[in-house]
């Protein structure tokens, strides 16, 4: 039979569909809400991921755990990275700065294949073998470089049992407290200072772990060189010295000079020992090492040849040499010559003289059969000088030990600056004042056997009175008397960083300051009087005396006489280049072999961020940023 649907059926059927196909929407609509749900959650977990982490680099976590480079054993994190580029580059930043404040241009020193801290590393480049590559990536290959020579270091120091002791610690100890002091002037905490000069990973526990690190290589090098030093017996030393005796003999001299080409000069300066002959008005002074001109009427070069040929035919002895300068000065340097060691050079090396004055009269000087009294005239190899020599002392041997000293140098312009500010202040420099300057001048004859030289002061200028010089010796006697409320060493060096004029012996360094210390000076490297005081035969560790040279007054403390002499240290440096040699032959192949070298994936990072940091640093004070 026909089964036949009523209306009412179809009716219940479509109800009944419509009702499912409900029930399947719904299912559908709930399954879609999961769905974002569910994403949202994730998108949300995400973001605070994304803060976390970025909350994390802020504080350099990521940069101290993630590695940049594994060198054999040795893993070196970001942060280690950072604190390397940045310490690399700041040392040749620096050392561009101080050439360029030398020689008058930053541009100068990138023609001689230097680096130009004014330019971006990334903007100027160097040759590195047969390859051209930027400074910046120079600093890069440095750093992996001594990755490299870190690890045979290392594993040298272990194999031979060297260690940090307690005085390489207290050192290290006292590097992090400078870094405190600074830190506190500028009241932030130690590791947000340190991150901001070496970036966000550095702590004050991984800046400790560096130092120790640097501490221990610089430890391996000097038992290197003191191990090389030692196999040098004093046989050897003999020996060399016999081979060739001039090449470490020095000679006394005095010497007057005439500018040969009628050219007005100024600071020009050839270096002969610290000593130096200066060239004033076309004659030559020795004022403290070097050759320097000033303008002057000079005549036609045959003319000074005429003059040089005379003043040397005149000579009789040396007292007559000293008139004799005095004589054929202009009438502005007179006053000059008068002082008797404007002309002295004591000490000079036959290799001094070859180079900075001429060939010939080397030979001439360190001839076998020279004598005092001998006398000579030349012109110096490079056409500019004319030079008229008297032998004070033939060549010989030096054999006084090198010595250690401190010194305070007050300088004149200190009793410029008393007298500019009684004019400014409106006041007169009374006579109570002069004459406890004078009284206090007076002590100097007493105490140190100084007589002051008035004459000697104004002809290095015009400013230099005698109120002046006296006022200088005055606030010099003062600075002498603090000391002796505390006659320590100790309290000399902090008073020569407070006081000294010579800034060249009080720079601070990570180490601290110096002091006013100059190390291993030779006999006749330093200005006469000031290296008379200090060679005195009777010279002992602890004395402290009161000098006068063409600076102003120097307060001097005998430290130390060292060991070995001046030529002595020149036969060892001579024996032991080879070695030398050798050693940084093999470091070089070390560093050329990058077969246990590996970069992460995060070493360009850490590249990148180095930038950014000697940008943030440097960056507008050194060179522009784009």
């Amino acid at each position: 039979m026909e089964n036949k649907k009523t209306e009412n059926d179809y009716r219940a059927e479509r109800k009944a569909r419509l009702a499912k196909n409900a029930a399947k929407g719904k299912n559908k609509t709930l399954d879609t809400y999961k769905l974002v749900k569910g994403v949202l959650c994730v998108i949300c977990a995400v973001l605070v991921v994304a803060a976390a982490v970025g909350v994390c680099f802020a504080y350099g976590i990521p940069q101290r755990l993630l590695p940049a480079v594994t060198v054999g054993d040795r893993t070196y994190s970001i942060a280690e990275y950072e604190y390397y580029y940045a310490t690399v580059y700041g040392t040749h930043a620096q050392q561009s700065y101080e050439a360029a404040q030398q020689y008058g241009s930053p541009a100068l020193l990138a023609a001689l294949g230097q680096y130009d801290y004014s330019v971006h590393p990334e903007k100027q480049s160097k040759t590195e073998g047969e390859e051209t590559i930027t400074w910046a990536a120079f600093f890069d290959k440095y750093i992996i470089d001594m990755f490299q020579t870190y690890e045979y270091y290392f594993a040298q120091c272990k194999e031979l049992g060297i260690e940090l002791d307690e005085v390489d610690m207290t050192e290290i100890d006292e590097a992090i407290a400078s870094m405190q002091s600074s830190a506190d002037m500028y009241s932030v905490s130690l590791n947000r200072f340190l991150g901001s000069y070496y970036g966000n990973g550095m702590t004050e526990k991984l800046y400790r772990e560096t130092l120790k690190d640097q501490k221990l290589a610089e430890k391996y090098l000097t038992h290197i060189e003191e191990t090389n030093e030692a196999a040098v017996t004093d046989e050897a030393i003999q020996a060399a010295y016999d081979a060739d005796p001039t090449a470490y003999q020095v000679a006394d001299l005095r010497v007057f000079g005439f500018s040969a080409d009628g050219s007005s000069v100024t600071g020009a300066e050839t270096e002969s020992t610290e000593n130096t002959v200066a060239v004033t008005d076309g004659n030559v002074a020795v004022t403290d090492g070097n050759v320097s001109v000033t303008d002057g009427d000079v005549a036609p070069e045959n003319e000074i040849l005429k003059k040089a040929e005379e003043f040397c035919n005149r000579i009789t002895d040396e007292q007559s040499f000293i008139d004799l300068a005095v004589e054929y000065a202009t009438e502005a340097d007179k006053e000059t010559f008068k002082n008797e060691s404007a002309t002295v050079v004591n000490a000079i090396s036959k290799s001094i003289v070859s180079t900075n004055i001429s060939e010939e009269l080397a030979e001439w000087l360190f001839a076998e059969g020279r004598a005092q009294g001998d006398k000579h005239f030349v012109e110096a190899d490079d056409g500019d000088y004319i030079y008229v020599v008297y032998v004070t002392k033939p060549a010989y041997r030096e054999d006084r030990p090198k010595v250690d000293v401190r010194h305070i140098l007050v300088s004149y312009e200190t009793g410029v600056n008393h007298m500019d500010a009684h004019t400014e202040e409106g006041t007169e420099h009374t006579a109570d004042e002069a004459a406890i300057f004078a009284a206090d001048v007076a002590k100097a004859v007493e105490e140190f056997g100084l007589t002051v030289d008035y004459d000697f002061a104004l002809a290095q200028n015009e400013k230099y009175t005698q109120d002046v010089v006296n006022a200088t010796y005055s606030a010099t006697y003062d600075i002498y008397e603090t000391y002796l409320e505390n006659a320590t060493e100790t309290n000399f060096a902090e008073l020569a960083d407070k006081y000294s004029a010579d800034t060249s012996s009080t720079v601070a360094t990570e180490d601290g300051s110096t002091g006013g210390m100059y190390e291993d000076v030779a006999k006749g490297s330093m200005v006469a009087n000031f290296d008379n005081w200090i060679y005195d035969e009777n010279r002992t560790a602890g004395d402290v005396g009161i000098v006068q040279t063409e600076y102003g007054f120097h307060i001097i403390y005998f430290v130390a006489e060292n060991e070995r002499s001046d030529w002595e240290d020149s036969v060892v440096a001579s024996l032991t280049s080879e070695t030398t040699e050798t050693f940084n032959t093999m470091l070089e192949e070390i560093a050329a072999d990058d077969s246990n070298v590996k970069f992460s994936a995060f070493k360009n990072y850490a590249y990148n961020k180095s930038i950014e940091l000697i940008e943030k640093i440097y960056g507008g004070n050194y060179f522009t940023v784009e």
